[in-house]
């Protein structure tokens, strides 16, 4: 597991999302959610930057950094439309 030491605070309302967020991006007899892009075009890691761990395999690992200003907007407008929470979103 690797661990992101710098986590974006307005994602954590959605830290402790209930389940399995592969079961999330993937419903079973659902198509699969749409996962947002970084500014190089590619597929966010959504458990390094919302949950703050990940797999030292995942195959987005070149998410692992911190977001520009565009990339943290994208992402916590996708969290907010997509995920539930468990705690109260005060970012807005």
């Amino acid at each position: 597991m690797v661990r992101n030491e710098s986590p974006n605070a307005a994602l954590l309302p959605w830290k402790a999302t209930p389940g399995r967020l592969r079961d999330i991006l993937r419903p079973a007899g659902q198509p699969a959610v749409t996962i947002p892009r970084n500014d190089a075009g590619l597929e966010m890691c959504v458990a390094w930057h919302v949950r703050h761990m990940c797999s030292s395999q995942c195959s987005r690992q070149r998410d692992h950094k911190a977001h520009s200003t565009g990339e943290r907007a994208r992402l916590l407008a996708w969290c907010r439309a997509t995920l539930p929470t468990t705690t109260t979103d005060t970012s807005a």
